[in-house]
C-alpha cells in the first residue's frame, strides 16, 4: 500500500486529538455532583452493643447529618443534649452520594471527659442517609481505651 510521507503522522494525530476530545466530553458530562448543602437524617436501628452502654438492641433513633460545601460540619440527635453539645471533629469523606470516615465527639457524662469515635459508611439516597456505623470509645477521663466498639447500628430509609 503506498502512502504519502507523514500521512500516517496526520492521520494518528488526528485520531489521537478526537479520542482525546470524547474521552473529555464523556468525563466532563460524568463529573461528579456532590451533596447539596442541607441536614439529611439517618433512621438508625442498633444491632449489637457491648458492656460499656445503656443501649439495647433493637432501639431506634434518627440522627441528622449537617453538609456543608461537601463536608460533614456537624451532627444533631433530637433530645440527646449530650451529644448536641459535643465538641465536634470529622474526619469524613464525601465523593457524590457517597459517606465514609470518622466522627469524633468530646462529651462530658456525669462530669467526665469522654471521647467516642462513630465510623459510619453508607450513601444519601432519597434525601437519607442509609449505612451503618460503629461507635467505639477511645476515652475516658484521659485514659485511652484502645478504640473499644461499644455499639454497631444500621441506617434504614424507613
Amino acid at each position: 500500500m503506498f502512502t504519502m510521507p507523514g500521512s500516517a503522522d496526520r492521520w494518528g494525530l488526528a485520531i489521537f486529538q478526537i479520542a482525546s476530545l470524547l474521552c473529555l466530553l464523556i468525563f466532563s458530562s460524568q463529573a461528579q455532583a456532590s451533596l447539596k448543602d442541607g441536614s439529611y437524617p439517618g433512621l438508625y436501628k442498633v444491632i449489637w452493643v457491648g458492656s460499656d452502654t445503656d443501649s439495647k438492641i433493637g432501639d431506634k433513633g434518627k440522627f441528622f447529618f449537617e453538609i456543608k460545601d461537601s463536608k460533614l460540619v456537624g451532627i444533631n440527635v433530637p433530645g440527646d443534649d449530650v451529644i448536641n453539645r459535643a465538641k465536634f471533629r470529622s474526619k469524613v469523606f464525601i465523593e457524590e452520594e457517597k459517606m465514609m470516615g470518622d466522627i469524633y465527639l468530646d462529651i462530658v457524662e456525669q462530669g467526665y471527659p469522654i471521647t467516642v469515635k462513630m465510623a459510619v459508611e453508607g450513601v444519601v439516597a432519597d434525601g437519607a442517609f442509609i449505612g451503618k456505623a460503629t461507635i467505639s470509645l477511645i476515652s475516658v477521663n484521659g485514659s485511652m481505651m484502645g478504640d473499644t466498639p461499644i455499639e454497631k447500628f444500621i441506617f434504614e430509609s424507613n
